[in-house]
């Protein structure tokens, strides 16, 4: 039987203790996402983020992946945050609405130099 390493992790973090709530995938989106509030989603890095969580940056790859994973989950999340207007809307009157509403919502969570529509692995500028 292998022996646990006996130094934490950097910065003294080591074993969660019992105190503090697990490390989810949820619980790592919601932290990006206020990362993404405060310095928008193009500023932090997973090690910064992991910083934010109190945990080894392999943490944040083994319950959610790499950087742009978390990114898209925090671009799914601000997108899923923005309200629908009412069916019965005419369409140009309702995408109107659309977007006026959820203007707000992308200032407030800043994307990057690219934009909200993906990472790039899903959608492509041309």
């Amino acid at each position: 039987m292998r022996a646990m390493p006996s130094s934490p992790a950097p910065g003294g973090r080591g074993r969660r203790p019992a105190d503090r709530p697990p490390i989810t995938p949820t619980g790592i989106v919601d932290a990006a996402l206020r990362l993404t509030e405060t310095d928008g989603l193009d500023a932090w890095s997973t090690r910064q983020l992991a910083a934010a969580l109190e945990v080894w940056p392999r943490a944040v790859y083994h319950h959610v992946g790499d950087r742009d994973a978390v990114a898209d989950a925090v671009a799914d999340r601000v997108v899923s945050m923005i309200p629908l207007p009412p069916q019965e809307l005419e369409w140009r009157e309702w995408f109107s609405t659309l977007l006026l509403e959820g203007r707000p919502l992308l200032r407030r969570y800043r994307g990057w130099r690219g934009g909200w529509c993906g990472s790039g692995r899903s959608f492509r500028r041309r």
